[in-house]
């Protein structure tokens, strides 16, 4: 059997005799279940240390809009996970060493509640823990989160230098903090700014920028209900659409359902018409989504005719 110095000099051999701690590089990438505008969205934020890296220390994640959610979070709650991965260097029978993929898995718990913040611990659920020198139901991280006056959201990472055994090791760390549909995408769309600045424990900064678009949602509705009520009736919607346009009524709260023929323009008069002959004159139908059946524009947006408000009914 092997003992400790014959491995000890098999990972010299193979990992290099790196000098450890010497550098802050860290590597960062934030994601998003959804990229819907308004819509509640797992984040991931995921950071890979390099070996020869100093340690981290702590974390901000800096959100330029949307927000996250603690109306409705309690003490004891849990609102997502963080999971710790690395690579072992294992001798082989021939003598050589190869890397082995191993984890360590947090749950994140809830521990304090206030106004726009919430604060998580991260406890050991499962993995490889003696690795990571701990053991379960240990608390190895803290996460807190809070949306800030006049926008935007922050997300605070603490204690990040209490698992750092695997670089000592010689071996890449990495660190994925998943809250599961915390954050809420800015309803309004547009492109989201997020800023993430990670402190090594030699007081190094590394700072990055990432940005992503947000798509609007387009609303659903039923072609030629006009007033927004969830049915289509063709006299009092044309009647709808013409007292807008000769009476100077409130205009129709969405566009596309006003758009009877479906060709990119609210014309009140000849929409009108349209919606009379289909009802009284067997004339063509609503085109898609149709009078029917709640449903998006299959044009979008790109006409310019938009849907703010659905029709009854439609979600």
């Amino acid at each position: 059997m092997k003992n400790a110095t014959t491995i000890a000099i098999a990972l010299v051999m193979v990992l290099g005799t790196a000098e450890l701690h010497a550098q802050f590089d860290p590597t960062v990438t934030t994601s998003f279940g959804e990229y819907v505008a308004g819509e509640a969205t797992t984040v991931t934020h995921s950071t890979v240390y390099n070996s020869v890296d100093e340690g981290p220390l702590t974390g901000s994640i800096s959100f330029d809009r949307g927000s996250f959610e603690a109306d409705t979070i309690e003490v004891g709650d849990v609102i997502g996970s963080v999971v710790f991965s690395t690579e072992l260097p294992v001798l082989t029978p021939a003598g050589g060493v190869t890397l082995v993929a191993t984890d360590m898995a947090c749950s994140l718990e809830v521990s304090e509640v206030d106004t726009d913040l919430v604060c998580a611990d991260a406890v050991v659920v499962s993995g490889d823990v003696g690795t990571f020198g701990v053991t379960i139901g240990a608390v190895v991280y803290s996460v807190g989160y809070a949306n800030l006056v006049g926008g935007g959201a922050e997300l605070e990472l603490e204690d990040l230098a209490e698992l750092t055994e695997p670089m000592d090791l010689g071996t890449d760390l990495t660190t994925d903090v998943i809250l599961t549909d915390l954050f809420i995408h800015d309803p309004a769309g547009g492109t989201l700014e997020v800023a993430s600045s990670i402190e090594s424990n030699a007081s190094s900064f590394a700072d990055f920028v990432e940005t992503f678009d947000l798509e609007v949602a387009q609303s659903s509705f039923l072609r030629g209900d006009v007033d927004g009520n969830g049915t289509v009736a063709g006299l009092l919607d044309s009647l709808r659409l013409l007292s807008w346009f000769f009476l100077s009524d409130p205009p129709p709260p969405c566009e596309d359902a006003a758009d009877v023929d479906g060709n990119g323009t609210v014309s009140a008069l000849l929409d009108a018409l349209a919606l009379l002959d289909w009802t009284f004159a067997a004339g063509d139908p609503p085109p898609d989504p149709g009078p029917d059946v709640c449903g998006v524009d299959p044009e979008g947006d790109s006409d310019g005719v938009l849907c703010e408000t659905p029709s009854a009914g439609c979600d």
